[in-house]
């Protein structure tokens, strides 16, 4: 099994600013570890669908993604257990169109933020997370969706495991400003806890300046269904191998969004590591 992806070099610099473009984005590993410390903003744009790993770097600061105008494709986060505050804002142009998906299955502590600007007509972004917390660890996502433009769409899926003696936190706000007509935007956040000592919150938020709009939230935070449990038991499967089996179902899905093979083999036997 070999890599498809391959990690890119420095394109271009301007000021502050780094470069991507074309076709190199089409299968490609953006690495921040190769940017320079004073870089604060990355422009990616291509009239051909990017499909993009991004490798976070604890070595910068604040740094702002913009996707260009009528850019389409999908934006994967990998994460090792080194990176305990991550802080990022992507805009989106006009007819930016993005995936995000976010697998995080590492044994860490992690202060998440990040932040989507949908600041073109038509811009539109579908956001999913799959986070597992154990061994005493915890893990707070507080990602905001801000809509600065009418016509566009976001929503927001995350879902998280936590085991142990853990905590697990989702904040999500989803904001359409005045004057934003037919903005939609949509939050779903659930939690599954396995252990009574384990800490768990979903905070859905929705700020809406705008009647011409479409909202909603849901938020589920709770343990797993005993029915669930007795009737894979009653099967002969362990207490444990259903609780793998239940993780694994929930959390997996996420890396189908990967293509490549390398990294995805990757994730699911880290998965089941943890598990």
């Amino acid at each position: 099994m070999t890599t498809t992806f391959k990690t890119l070099s420095i394109d271009r610099i301007e000021g502050n600013r780094l470069i991507f473009s074309g076709a190199q984005l089409k299968q490609a590993v953006i690495d921040e570890k190769n940017f320079p410390s004073d870089i604060t903003e990355v422009l990616l744009s291509s009239f051909q669908p990017i499909n993009l790993i991004i490798r976070p770097s604890s070595l910068n600061g604040q740094i702002n993604y913009i996707v260009g105008e009528n850019t389409t494709g999908k934006i994967i986060h990998l994460f090792d257990s080194e990176i305990h505050h991550f802080a990022r804002i992507y805009r989106l142009e006009e007819g930016a169109q993005i995936d995000f998906a976010t697998p995080d299955f590492e044994q860490a502590d992690r202060d998440f933020n990040l932040q989507i600007d949908l600041v073109g007509t038509n811009a539109k972004t579908n956001w999913f997370l799959s986070a597992l917390v154990d061994k005493k660890h915890s893990k707070v996502y507080d990602i905001s969706f801000l809509h600065k433009s009418g016509h566009t769409f976001a929503d927001m899926q995350n879902y998280g495991v936590i085991i142990d003696d853990s905590k697990l936190f989702f904040s999500g706000t989803s904001a359409i400003f005045e004057n934003m007509s037919r903005a939609e935007t949509h939050q779903t956040a659930k939690i599954i806890i396995f252990d009574d000592k384990a800490m768990a919150k979903a905070d859905p938020v929705l700020a809406i300046h705008h009647n011409d709009v479409a909202a909603s939230h849901a938020a589920t935070v709770g343990k797993v269904n005993s029915d669930h449990l007795f009737y894979m038991q009653s099967r002969g499967i362990s207490e444990l191998d259903t609780k793998r089996l239940i993780t694994k179902g929930y959390l997996e899905p996420v890396i189908k969004f990967i293509d490549d093979a390398v990294v995805a083999d990757q994730l699911s036997r880290k998965l089941e590591e943890a598990l």
